[in-house]
């Protein structure tokens, strides 16, 4: 399996259709086609007029997607002479990871606050795994322990939010590139963000009550695919909503799912780790592509009204949940047929 050849190719066609795109309309114009097609029935999924949206990347690791993403917004802008998506920001809560040399890289300014660092000067000085002490994922019976982690978490993002606004605005949107935190509501002190995250499972496949069976951070989320015996591996576009309560720690992966990919079929001797590795490189690539060529979320649209929407179990059943239906473009794509699934989508025109 030519993993790089189906990268380039997958990346090629989003690229070209994102440039056809951009060639065509400007984003006033756009923003008229879309509402003579959506009519009263749909309305941006972010509200946008003839100014460019701004971004930041968190990440807390090798930021290799992040990376990615905002490489490739820089393709466009090369090509258009402007971009769709203005990257403005890269966020890190990890001083050990790349975030520094990505930058550096593309001239970008950088907020780091690492969270160990923040834990031991504000909590525990002698705290040997402030990550794991503080996680919100562990221990959930002890509800005076989650609640002490979970304001900890709040009072961290609140800081960084103070940091962030030393720097820059904060942006429209936030894309969470192998950010190892969940956001917390402090963030962003109100100001209305659209925040995504690219989850390497199907989350089309639910059980019985339209529940995700895969949810979980990066190999694990893999792994629960793996384990249903699932052939084709996907990745998802997600909504992320910043947590508000104790209560919101069950919604972690559960947000909309904006988009799928193709997915690839890898041997049955591939490790894990290995399926892990290459879907990033095919399936989470893509993902970010779709946004860094301005393509989402300018071409998405959410319904006033609810649908039944579709999903699908691992033996097969149709599952239907009522909830806002996605438009992308001209055609209603959620559930089990979001856009991205079918390999045709990357070649998108309105």
């Amino acid at each position: 399996m030519n993993i790089s050849a189906i990268s380039k190719s997958r990346i090629d066609r989003i690229i070209r259709s994102a440039l056809d795109l951009w060639r065509y309309y400007s984003l006033r114009d756009l923003r008229k086609r879309l509402d003579e097609l959506w009519k009263s029935e749909f309305q941006p999924l972010y509200e946008f007029n003839d100014t460019p949206l701004t971004c930041a990347v968190f990440g807390s690791g090798s930021f290799s997607t992040g990376r990615y993403e905002i490489y490739i917004a820089k393709l466009i802008e090369k090509e258009l002479g402007w971009s769709p998506v203005r990257y403005t920001l890269i966020v890190t809560n990890r001083k050990k990871c790349k975030a520094k040399e990505v930058a550096l890289e593309f001239k970008l300014p950088l907020v780091v606050m690492d969270f160990n660092t923040w834990y031991r000067q504000n909590y525990n000085p002698v705290s040997s795994k402030p990550t794991r002490e503080t996680s919100l994922f562990i221990d959930t019976n002890n509800s005076d322990s989650l609640i002490k982690r979970f304001n900890i978490r709040v009072e961290f993002d609140s800081a960084l939010f103070d940091k962030i606004k030393k720097y820059t605005e904060l942006p429209n949107l936030i894309s969470l590139r192998g950010y190892n935190f969940p956001i917390m509501h402090s963030i962003s002190r109100g100001k209305s963000i659209l925040i995504d995250d690219t989850h390497p499972a199907d989350l089309s496949i639910t059980d019985r009550s339209a529940v995700p069976l895969c949810p979980g951070w990066q190999v694990s989320a893999v792994e629960k695919m793996r384990n249903l015996g699932s052939k084709i591996f996907r990745s998802s576009l997600i909504e992320v909503n910043p947590f508000t309560s104790v209560e919101d720690v069950t919604s972690l992966d559960t947000g909309k799912m904006y988009a799928l990919t193709p997915g690839i079929r890898p041997p049955s001797s591939w490790r894990t780790v290995k399926i892990q590795d290459n879907i990033k490189r095919t399936e989470d690539y893509l993902l970010c592509a779709f946004k860094a060529a301005g393509l989402f979320p300018y071409l998405w649209g959410v319904s006033k009204r609810n649908y039944r929407v579709e999903y699908k179990t691992m033996d097969d059943k149709i599952i239907t949940k009522s909830q806002p239906a996605f438009i992308v473009g001209r055609q209603i794509r959620c559930g089990r047929n979001a856009f991205g699934r079918d390999i045709k989508d990357l070649s998108i025109s309105i």
